[in-house]
């Protein structure tokens, strides 16, 4: 599949917006048949293991409908299990680059210095 979705318009319309609208950042690139093939396991998991394996610094939203004490149980199933021990980690920030900006446009004059605008 991966082969084939080049050959098609939807497809290259999607990754140049996507290209536009990330400033091209490396994190946010469609995979390839060469990006696979460049993929090494170790790498994946070693940095998986830095972003995940401590929870000591992450925060968590809980939004929609529902009674807190229908939720309660499942934070505490769910989320009181991941691991957290030791200082928060010390992941890089991974922004994008922010976008450039426009030049602003032309200021479109009302009437000619020295004219009046009203008639």
């Amino acid at each position: 599949m991966l082969a084939n979705q080049q050959q098609s318009p939807r497809y290259v319309f999607s990754e140049k917006v996507r290209e536009v609208t990330t400033s091209g950042h490396y994190s946010a690139r469609g995979l390839t048949p060469a990006v696979v093939e460049s993929l090494d396991l170790e790498v994946m998991r070693r940095i998986h293991r830095e972003r995940f394996g401590n929870a000591a610094d992450f925060t968590f939203f809980i939004a929609g409908a529902f009674a807190e004490a229908d939720v309660v149980p499942m934070v505490e199933q769910w989320l009181a299990s991941l691991p957290s021990s030791g200082p928060p980690s010390a992941a890089p920030a991974r922004r994008t680059r922010p976008r450039r900006a426009h030049p602003p446009a032309p200021a479109c004059p009302s009437a000619a210095p020295g004219e009046s605008s009203s008639r």
